[in-house]
């Protein structure tokens, strides 16, 4: 017998329920990548003004001081993400994000012409 996955429906109801509406998930979503953008960009700032192995270590270290509590309890498994527990991997992901780019760019494109 197949899985049976609940109807999408469904999935977004308990989503709401148990994680927030979408504002706020979208609020979260947002701050998430302002802050990845923003330590990516101080990394990238002292890197650029380093000359040194130990002047590029330390420049990591901020961003891994940032990050890398993320980054160990996705891999301890005490945080979970969403694309893994669709049985998605990183590269699903970034896949995703170039398909639905691409699509909402040709909207764009349509509605010049």
């Amino acid at each position: 017998m197949a899985d049976m996955q609940p109807p999408r429906a469904d999935l977004r109801d308990a989503i709401q329920r148990q994680a927030g509406d979408l504002q706020t998930l979208f609020g979260t979503t947002s701050d998430g990548a302002l802050a990845l953008a923003l330590t990516v960009a101080r990394m990238a700032r002292a890197m650029s003004g380093g000359s040194t192995i130990a002047e590029m270590k330390a420049a990591a270290a901020a961003a891994d001081a940032v990050l890398g509590p993320l980054l160990d309890a996705v891999d301890a498994g005490t945080v979970v993400t969403t694309y893994s527990a669709k049985g998605s991997t990183e590269a699903d992901v970034f896949a995703e994000v170039g398909e639905r780019s691409t699509a909402v760019a040709a909207v764009f494109a349509d509605a010049e012409t």
